[in-house]
């Protein structure tokens, strides 16, 4: 999560064919998928009336880019989670439940990993721009994000181990390594979505307290120390 996964998750979809697995994603960014000529989702729901729906809502919603919002104001759903078998952010863990005739050894699975300071000011960043006082100083959402429990050791830190991980500082390098070794192509089909969330582009480590640096090195020491990165 915020790693630029769902730009890569399009990238991966343009190599895909209705055979595949391709899981839905916001209106939007599937516009977005839709433009680079990526598969539309195919076989992710419980039942095929679910990806049916589902389609019919995005082809009206490319007619009228409308999304319908709740009493809350936040946009409706274009499906209900519990009819997907597979959905976007699935962990490791509850795929290995899901997949049926395929041993997770043997499964070649690619993750995405970032500099928690970075990743934390983009999640915070995020929540913020989907709240209902998108006005409010950063610092609030800041120390909320901190106080979860790391974002994404749930992709990186299981007993199902990434047989590929992609960093977001060097997204490009690591794509066309994977294009490589898998026969793929990405880079040349790579968008960018979502990157209007975060408003101010200042260094993480700028916008960061100290108190607030210190305790996500604590959190997040397994990412610091399995992937390098400075604290500094």
């Amino acid at each position: 999560m915020k790693t630029a996964s769902t730009s890569v998750d399009i990238a991966f979809s343009c190599n895909a064919t209705e055979d595949d697995i391709v899981t839905p994603l916001r209106p939007a960014d599937e516009m977005i998928r839709k433009g680079v000529g990526g598969t539309f989702p195919v076989n992710w729901a419980k039942k095929k009336s679910t990806e049916d729906d589902f389609r019919t809502f995005m082809e009206q919603y490319a007619k009228d880019s409308i999304q319908h919002t709740d009493r809350k104001g936040k946009p409706k759903r274009p499906y209900i989670k519990w009819r997907a078998t597979y959905y976007n952010h699935l962990t490791p863990d509850k795929f290995a439940r899901r997949i049926r005739g395929i041993r997770m050894k043997d499964v070649f699975m690619v993750t995405m990993v970032r500099h928690p300071y970075d990743l934390v000011v983009s999640h915070a960043s995020h929540v913020r721009a989907q709240s209902l006082n998108p006005d409010e100083p950063l610092g609030r959402f800041l120390d909320k994000t901190i106080a979860k429990r790391p974002i994404n050791d749930k992709f990186l830190f299981t007993k199902h181990k990434p047989s590929f991980v992609i960093r977001y500082e060097h997204l490009k390098e690591d794509l066309s390594k994977l294009e490589g070794l898998k026969n793929l192509k990405l880079v040349e089909n790579l968008p960018f979505t979502k990157h209007k969330f975060r408003r101010d582009r200042r260094d993480p480590a700028s916008i960061l307290s100290d108190l607030q640096k210190a305790k996500i090195c604590k959190k997040y020491w397994r990412t610091f120390e399995t992937y390098g990165y400075s604290i500094d």
